[in-house]
């Protein structure tokens, strides 16, 4: 869990450095371009590296005999394909969260002196979530990476 509230803590920083760095139209325009792309990438990779892994690791579930050293075999390929699998699903809806951002970014909201609809308050707090959301799927790819070479250990 400590690791987890690391990753947070640095991806909404480097989010909101870069946000702070370079101006909002130009930040508005590359992230928007390219969070997409990003994205949808890693959701293929994600999703392909499941898809290879998971016969593999069956195969290996149903050909381990059942004495004590194989059931622990077996669970740590549960856990395993359970982390790659998990991995993958927040891959793909960072992906959907990444365009819900781009959406409402898009979106006109009235001349309105609130902070709350002030364009450049969303177009900076969208800008901040979407790279959030791309830093924590390129370390959900990391992860998953991890977990297969803990696999081939296995």
């Amino acid at each position: 869990m400590d690791k987890v509230i690391k990753i947070l803590c640095f991806s909404l920083l480097g989010s909101l450095l870069i946000n702070v760095a370079v101006s909002q139209e130009y930040a508005t325009r590359i992230i928007d371009s390219i969070a997409v792309n990003f994205l949808s990438v890693l959701v293929g990779l994600a999703i392909a590296l499941h898809g290879i892994v998971s016969p593999f690791a069956i195969s290996c579930i149903k050909g381990v005999s059942g004495n004590a050293e194989s059931d622990k075999r077996k669970n740590l390929l549960n856990e395993i394909m359970t982390e790659i699998k998990d991995n993958a699903l927040f891959t793909l809806f960072s992906y959907f969260a990444v365009l819900l951002t781009i959406f409402i970014k898009g979106i006109d909201f009235p001349s309105n002196n609130s902070i709350i609809l002030d364009g450049f308050a969303v177009n900076f707090g969208m800008n901040v979530s979407a790279l959030m959301y791309m830093i924590l799927a390129g370390n959900a790819l990391y992860d998953t990476t991890i977990s297969i070479m803990k696999l081939q250990n296995t």
